[in-house]
Order: structure tokens, then sequence, then C-alpha cells
């Protein structure tokens, strides 16, 4: 004899009630967050590493070179656009950046000794920095005053 819906079922077939699927729709999604949280987390820190490590290194970079250049000699270096701070001083540069979960990296990079004095400070990203070379001081200015 061949099953039928009949009376007591109230017409509840295969199909799951809106309500219910959703409920199983919800509780797939944070099962899936929850494991593909924590791989995506660390590679977002690797690449906020990475890219304080790539920016330390350009401004190094900029600064070792104008160290060597003529006098009366500028430079407009274009800061990351993110949020960070730069803290520049007569023998390195370390800039420092957000991670995820609040978190702080950081990365150093040595300049090049020279006679030449530099001029440094605490810089904020987002604000182009000038590197003005006159006489025997290279001086970094926030915003290219």
């Amino acid at each position: 004899m061949p099953l039928t819906e009949s009376g007591g079922g109230a017409g509840r077939g295969d199909a799951m009630n809106p309500v219910h699927r959703l409920f199983v729709m919800l509780a797939i999604t944070l099962i899936l967050l929850t494991f593909l949280f924590s791989p995506v987390q660390l590679a977002i820190n690797e690449a906020v590493e990475g890219d304080a490590q790539i920016q330390t290194q350009l401004i190094a970079s900029a600064i070792n070179l104008m160290l060597t250049s003529p006098s009366i000699t500028s430079y407009m270096f274009e800061m990351p656009k993110s949020d960070c701070t730069v803290v520049i001083t007569e023998s390195f540069v370390r800039l420092t950046k957000k991670r995820v979960a609040s978190e702080e990296t950081s990365y150093t990079s040595s300049i090049i000794k020279t006679g030449t004095n530099v001029v440094g400070g605490e810089f904020r990203c987002r604000t182009n920095i000038e590197l003005r070379r006159t006489g025997n001081d290279l001086r970094i200015i926030q915003g290219g005053q």
C-alpha cells in the first residue's frame, strides 16, 4: 500500500518549513565563518606586515639617496594611505601599522650613516613628507611645508 499524506501530517511532506531552512542556513554560515575567519585573519595580518616592510624600505631608500644628493635638493615622498605612523631618526626608519584585532606590527630599516644630519621625527601616514637637503642637514617635513 503506497504511503500518502493524510490527516495528521498537515501538509508537511519532504519540504522544509522556510523558518527551519533559514535556521539551518544560518547555522551552516556560522560554522563556516568560525573555521574560515582564522585563516583569513592570518592572511590579512601577513599582508599588512609585508606592506609595512616594503613601505619602510622605500622610505629608508629615499632618505639614503637624499643623503648623497647635492645641497638644496628636495623630494616629495608619497606616504602610504593607511593608518600608520613613521618614526625617522638619525639611524633608522620605523613604520608601525595596525593589524586585525587592534594588534600592531612594526618594521625597522636602517639608514646609511654619512656626514649629513638627519632631522626626523614622528609622522602620520596619509600626509606626504618632504625630504629637504640644505647644507649638512636632511630635514624631513610633514606635508611638504
